[in-house]
Protein backbone atom coordinates (compact mmCIF):
# COMPACT_ATOMS: atom_id res chain seq x y z
CA UNK A 1 0.00 0.00 0.00
CA UNK A 2 1.38 3.40 -0.90
CA UNK A 3 1.26 5.13 2.45
CA UNK A 4 3.30 8.00 3.85
CA UNK A 5 5.08 5.82 6.39
CA UNK A 6 6.90 3.95 3.60
CA UNK A 7 9.06 6.99 2.90
CA UNK A 8 8.51 9.42 5.76
CA UNK A 9 11.29 10.94 7.88
CA UNK A 10 12.06 8.80 10.91
CA UNK A 11 12.27 11.91 13.09
CA UNK A 12 8.86 13.10 11.93
CA UNK A 13 6.78 10.04 12.74
CA UNK A 14 4.49 12.06 15.01
CA UNK A 15 4.36 15.23 12.92
CA UNK A 16 1.52 15.69 10.48
CA UNK A 17 0.55 18.22 7.86
CA UNK A 18 -2.37 18.70 5.54
CA UNK A 19 -3.41 17.99 2.02
CA UNK A 20 -6.66 19.80 1.26
CA UNK A 21 -9.45 18.49 -0.95
CA UNK A 22 -12.43 20.31 -2.36
CA UNK A 23 -15.68 18.83 -3.57
CA UNK A 24 -16.54 15.80 -5.65
CA UNK A 25 -18.44 15.15 -8.85
CA UNK A 26 -21.56 14.00 -7.06
CA UNK A 27 -21.68 16.73 -4.43
CA UNK A 28 -24.36 19.45 -4.16
CA UNK A 29 -23.59 22.93 -5.44
CA UNK A 30 -24.40 24.64 -2.13
CA UNK A 31 -24.43 23.29 1.41
CA UNK A 32 -27.07 24.19 3.98
CA UNK A 33 -24.68 26.88 5.26
CA UNK A 34 -24.43 28.35 1.72
CA UNK A 35 -20.82 27.32 1.29
CA UNK A 36 -20.05 26.48 -2.31
CA UNK A 37 -18.95 22.93 -3.11
CA UNK A 38 -16.58 22.84 -6.06
CA UNK A 39 -18.10 20.43 -8.54
CA UNK A 40 -15.95 19.28 -11.50
CA UNK A 41 -19.08 18.62 -13.55
CA UNK A 42 -19.92 22.32 -13.38
CA UNK A 43 -17.06 23.07 -15.75
CA UNK A 44 -14.28 23.94 -13.34
CA UNK A 45 -10.75 23.96 -14.86
CA UNK A 46 -8.10 21.23 -14.38
CA UNK A 47 -6.51 23.38 -11.69
CA UNK A 48 -7.27 26.53 -9.73
CA UNK A 49 -5.74 28.68 -6.98
CA UNK A 50 -7.65 29.74 -3.89
CA UNK A 51 -7.59 33.57 -4.07
CA UNK A 52 -7.25 34.05 -0.31
CA UNK A 53 -4.49 31.62 0.61
CA UNK A 54 -2.85 30.82 -2.70
CA UNK A 55 -3.42 27.09 -2.16
CA UNK A 56 -3.28 25.51 -5.62
CA UNK A 57 -5.56 22.57 -6.46
CA UNK A 58 -5.34 19.88 -9.14
CA UNK A 59 -8.38 18.07 -10.55
CA UNK A 60 -7.96 14.32 -10.03
CA UNK A 61 -9.89 12.25 -12.62
CA UNK A 62 -12.55 9.76 -11.60
CA UNK A 63 -11.53 6.12 -11.71
CA UNK A 64 -11.13 2.75 -10.02
CA UNK A 65 -7.98 1.44 -8.34
CA UNK A 66 -6.81 -1.33 -6.02
CA UNK A 67 -6.50 0.13 -2.52
CA UNK A 68 -4.09 -1.64 -0.18
CA UNK A 69 -1.06 -3.84 -0.77
CA UNK A 70 -0.44 -7.47 -1.60
CA UNK A 71 0.50 -9.81 1.29
CA UNK A 72 4.00 -10.34 -0.12
CA UNK A 73 4.96 -6.67 -0.47
CA UNK A 74 8.15 -5.73 1.38
CA UNK A 75 7.54 -3.48 4.38
CA UNK A 76 3.80 -4.11 4.35
CA UNK A 77 1.82 -3.45 7.55
CA UNK A 78 -1.12 -5.59 8.60
CA UNK A 79 -3.62 -2.73 8.21
CA UNK A 80 -2.85 -2.46 4.47
CA UNK A 81 -5.17 -5.27 3.48
CA UNK A 82 -7.03 -6.96 2.20
CA UNK A 83 -6.45 -5.16 -1.11
CA UNK A 84 -9.76 -4.21 -2.71
CA UNK A 85 -11.18 -2.21 -5.61
CA UNK A 86 -12.37 1.35 -4.90
CA UNK A 87 -14.17 3.64 -7.37
CA UNK A 88 -14.05 7.40 -6.91
CA UNK A 89 -15.64 10.43 -8.52
CA UNK A 90 -13.32 13.23 -9.60
CA UNK A 91 -12.20 15.69 -6.93
CA UNK A 92 -9.73 18.52 -6.37
CA UNK A 93 -6.70 18.03 -4.14
CA UNK A 94 -3.97 20.48 -3.19
CA UNK A 95 -0.88 20.41 -5.38
CA UNK A 96 1.35 20.80 -2.31
CA UNK A 97 1.05 20.35 1.44
CA UNK A 98 -0.37 23.32 3.31
CA UNK A 99 2.55 25.61 4.08
CA UNK A 100 3.42 27.35 7.32
CA UNK A 101 2.67 30.71 5.68
CA UNK A 102 -0.81 29.53 4.64
CA UNK A 103 -1.51 28.12 8.09
CA UNK A 104 -0.38 31.37 9.76
CA UNK A 105 -2.62 33.40 7.47
CA UNK A 106 -5.69 31.57 8.80
CA UNK A 107 -4.70 30.53 12.34
CA UNK A 108 -2.32 33.40 13.29
CA UNK A 109 0.19 30.96 14.78
CA UNK A 110 2.83 28.44 13.67
CA UNK A 111 3.09 25.25 15.74
CA UNK A 112 5.72 23.67 13.49
CA UNK A 113 8.90 22.13 14.85
CA UNK A 114 10.97 22.98 11.76
CA UNK A 115 10.84 26.68 10.85
CA UNK A 116 12.82 29.23 8.87
CA UNK A 117 11.14 29.21 5.45
CA UNK A 118 7.49 30.18 4.73
CA UNK A 119 7.16 27.35 2.17
CA UNK A 120 7.96 24.64 4.69
CA UNK A 121 4.93 22.42 5.29
CA UNK A 122 3.07 23.04 8.52
CA UNK A 123 3.47 20.14 10.97
CA UNK A 124 2.97 19.20 14.62
CA UNK A 125 -0.78 19.78 14.21
CA UNK A 126 -3.46 17.43 15.53
CA UNK A 127 -6.44 16.25 13.50
CA UNK A 128 -8.65 18.51 15.63
CA UNK A 129 -6.34 21.48 14.96
CA UNK A 130 -6.77 20.80 11.26
CA UNK A 131 -10.57 20.79 11.59
CA UNK A 132 -10.38 24.26 13.18
CA UNK A 133 -8.18 25.45 10.32
CA UNK A 134 -10.63 24.10 7.73
CA UNK A 135 -13.65 25.61 9.51
CA UNK A 136 -12.02 29.05 9.52
CA UNK A 137 -10.84 28.67 5.93
CA UNK A 138 -14.33 27.71 4.75
CA UNK A 139 -15.86 30.68 6.56
CA UNK A 140 -13.37 33.12 5.06
CA UNK A 141 -13.50 31.77 1.49
CA UNK A 142 -17.05 30.44 1.18
CA UNK A 143 -15.68 27.21 -0.31
CA UNK A 144 -16.27 23.75 1.21
CA UNK A 145 -12.71 22.58 1.70
CA UNK A 146 -12.00 19.37 3.63
CA UNK A 147 -9.36 16.73 4.15
CA UNK A 148 -9.26 13.97 1.53
CA UNK A 149 -10.44 10.53 2.57
CA UNK A 150 -7.81 7.82 2.88
CA UNK A 151 -9.07 6.32 -0.39
CA UNK A 152 -8.84 9.68 -2.19
CA UNK A 153 -5.36 10.29 -0.80
CA UNK A 154 -4.04 6.88 -1.85
CA UNK A 155 -5.67 7.15 -5.29
CA UNK A 156 -4.08 10.58 -5.82
CA UNK A 157 -0.73 9.35 -4.52
CA UNK A 158 -0.67 6.27 -6.76
CA UNK A 159 -1.61 8.35 -9.83
CA UNK A 160 -2.50 5.27 -11.85
CA UNK A 161 0.35 3.07 -10.60
CA UNK A 162 0.26 -0.05 -8.43
CA UNK A 163 3.91 -0.28 -7.31
CA UNK A 164 4.97 0.20 -3.65
CA UNK A 165 5.99 3.79 -4.50
CA UNK A 166 4.41 5.64 -7.41
CA UNK A 167 7.76 6.03 -9.28
CA UNK A 168 8.65 2.35 -8.78
CA UNK A 169 9.69 -0.20 -6.19
CA UNK A 170 13.03 0.99 -4.79
CA UNK A 171 14.59 3.94 -3.02
CA UNK A 172 16.97 4.69 -5.93
CA UNK A 173 14.01 5.94 -7.95
CA UNK A 174 12.12 7.36 -4.99
CA UNK A 175 14.96 9.70 -4.05
CA UNK A 176 14.09 11.97 -6.98
CA UNK A 177 10.46 12.29 -5.83
CA UNK A 178 10.56 12.31 -2.03
CA UNK A 179 12.44 13.59 1.00
CA UNK A 180 13.06 10.67 3.36
CA UNK A 181 15.80 9.26 5.61
CA UNK A 182 18.33 8.87 2.78
CA UNK A 183 18.29 12.50 1.61
CA UNK A 184 16.38 14.69 4.08
CA UNK A 185 19.03 15.38 6.68
CA UNK A 186 16.44 14.63 9.37
CA UNK A 187 14.30 17.72 8.71
CA UNK A 188 11.40 18.87 6.55
CA UNK A 189 11.94 20.73 3.27
CA UNK A 190 9.99 23.43 1.37
CA UNK A 191 7.08 21.99 -0.59
CA UNK A 192 7.51 21.15 -4.25
CA UNK A 193 11.30 20.72 -4.21
CA UNK A 194 11.21 17.10 -5.41
CA UNK A 195 9.61 15.81 -8.63
CA UNK A 196 5.78 15.51 -8.81
CA UNK A 197 3.87 12.33 -9.58
CA UNK A 198 2.28 11.87 -13.00
CA UNK A 199 -0.81 13.86 -11.96
CA UNK A 200 1.30 16.88 -10.95
CA UNK A 201 1.08 16.39 -7.17
CA UNK A 202 4.13 16.98 -4.99
CA UNK A 203 5.36 15.37 -1.75
CA UNK A 204 2.67 12.70 -1.73
CA UNK A 205 5.40 10.50 -0.28
CA UNK A 206 8.16 11.62 2.02
CA UNK A 207 8.82 15.00 3.68
CA UNK A 208 6.26 14.65 6.51
CA UNK A 209 3.18 12.56 7.21
CA UNK A 210 -0.31 13.81 6.39
CA UNK A 211 -3.77 13.69 7.88
CA UNK A 212 -6.79 12.31 6.04
CA UNK A 213 -10.42 12.97 6.88
CA UNK A 214 -11.38 9.46 8.01
CA UNK A 215 -8.30 8.22 9.82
Amino acid sequence: MIMKRNAMLALLACLCCIYMAAGCASGPHLTSEHIQVLNPRDGFPPSYIDPLTGIEFILVPQGTFIMGSSPGEKGRDTDEGPAHFVSLDSFYIAKYEVTQAQWQQIMKDNPSRFKGHPQLPVETVSWNNVQKFIKRLNKKTGIAYRLPTEAEWEYACRAGTQTPFFPGSDNKTLIEYAWFDQNSGGESHPVGTRLPNTWGLYDMQGNISEWVGDG
